[in-house]
């Protein structure tokens, strides 16, 4: 394999094979994962959770608000209808990115429990 080739690869997430470029903020997470010894597996699911809020917005997700979170959090569950389970991933990779990689205040978002129909989620 050229050198090339593996230095393409490194750009492109692997769950899907589209390019996704490697920003500063991108690669901030990625290392802030690999120090936190998230397994790959968790590291790709939080890379694309936080990759789908910013396309979502079509903004860096370092510029939303704690409102946006929120309202993307409500449109992925109610409006979506996606599992609770995949919420929850989202919302575990929101919180990792936006305190770990951001250094933001911890941002408490909850969801209800997966037995209740209702989605209640607040920042303190």
């Amino acid at each position: 394999m050229s050198p090339g080739l593996c230095q393409q690869r490194s750009h492109y997430d692997t769950a899907t094979f589209t390019p996704n470029p490697l920003t500063p903020l991108r690669a901030k997470m990625l290392q802030q994962m690999q120090l936190h010894r998230l397994a790959p597996g968790t590291q790709q699911l939080y890379a694309t959770a936080i990759t789908d809020l910013a396309r979502y917005y079509r903004r860096s997700p370092d510029q939303l608000t704690p409102d946006e979170i929120r309202a993307y959090l409500h449109h992925l569950l109610e409006e979506r209808k996606l599992a609770w389970s995949t919420c929850n991933v989202t919302a575990a990779a929101i919180r990792f990115f936006y305190v770990e990689t951001l250094d933001w205040l911890p941002l408490k978002l909850h969801l209800p429990s997966p037995r209740h129909g209702s989605l209640y989620i607040y920042a303190e």
